[in-house]
């Protein structure tokens, strides 16, 4: 267990920082690419957007002086468990896959969704 665990006006605080700070960094980068293609910088926007949202936690963890490997759970993971987890994996990659073409068929995606789909 972490040293220092927030409390949950904190912990709110610094989820809504986080979900700010990831808008402010990927509007900024849609605004600042607009000569490149539309699709390629929103997706890359996002991406980096994404990247920030745990900023505000690590500057609260350094902070609060606290070891972020603790502070975040990053326990190194057993290969017998690693070795179950894969067959597993796969398996639900494979069933949500299905499912997904399931749902397609009964409730199709808007034509704009689909041009999106055929970028990539």
């Amino acid at each position: 267990m972490p040293d220092i665990i927030p409390q949950i006006k904190t912990a709110i605080f610094l989820m809504v920082a986080g979900l700010l700070l990831a808008s402010i960094v990927t509007v900024f980068i849609l605004i600042s690419f607009t000569d490149f293609d539309e699709m390629t910088v929103a997706q890359i926007g996002l991406l980096i957007g994404e990247l920030f949202l745990p900023v505000p936690i690590i500057i609260w963890a350094r902070r609060s002086r606290t070891d972020l490997k603790q502070f975040f759970r990053l326990n190194p993971v057993s290969r017998s468990s690693l070795f179950a987890a894969l067959p597993l994996a796969l398996g639900l990659t494979i069933l949500t896959d299905e499912m997904d073409r399931i749902a397609q068929l009964i409730l199709p995606v808007p034509h704009d969704f689909s041009k999106i789909k055929e970028r990539i």
